[in-house]
């Protein structure tokens, strides 16, 4: 496995007691762990479940939940657009930038960079910790920077995914500095 040695890694830092609390290790997913949100930032109070922090449904002001799971089962090239283009929409009503990003491109200033793929039936996010490695967090699991085979993950192209076998690719997400939520 190839580790990313750049010196400006910078990512967010990898502390898993901040989503052990039950009420928010039950209540989020790897979505809002990719996102860095512990907790809804609307209403600083534990997500409903983690079942509706999905792509889409943290913009969405109509409260329409978007399931994915029968989305993802017909996923093609133009359901891997609209997928993409949900979680685009939230990171900006989040007040987040975000751009597309490669594994080998460094981060600079406040930027942290997430990978994101897919099995038959569901998606699966990872997020760069500040000393390179990644980690993740499973549905209702713990977050944990280690691999199906209990590896750290220093490149989740390239890590035992288990069924989440179609990479999709890498982003780059921050604070937008000239931005602000858009509830606020």
């Amino acid at each position: 496995m190839e580790k990313n040695t750049s010196k400006n890694i910078n990512g967010l830092e990898h502390v898993p007691e901040k989503w052990k609390k039950c009420s928010i290790r039950e209540n989020t997913n790897c979505y809002a762990y990719a996102l860095d949100l512990p907790i809804d930032p609307k209403t600083e109070r534990r997500f409903i479940s983690w079942e509706h922090i999905q792509p889409g449904n943290i913009c969405n002001r109509k409260g329409k939940v978007i399931f994915w799971d029968s989305i993802i089962r017909k996923l093609d090239k133009k359901g891997i657009k609209y997928f993409i283009s949900e979680f685009r929409k939230d990171c900006k009503y989040l007040g987040y930038e975000v751009r597309k990003s490669s594994y080998k491109e460094s981060r600079r200033g406040d930027w942290w960079k997430v990978a994101l793929c897919f099995d038959k039936e569901d998606y699966h996010w990872y997020r760069q910790n500040d000393d390179g490695t990644w980690s993740h967090k499973m549905g209702m699991a713990e977050a944990s920077n280690k691999d199906k085979k209990d590896k750290v993950i220093t490149n989740p192209e390239t890590c035992n995914r288990g069924s989440y076998r179609k990479f999709k690719g890498y982003f780059l997400i921050r604070e937008n500095p000239y931005g602000k939520p858009m509830w606020e």
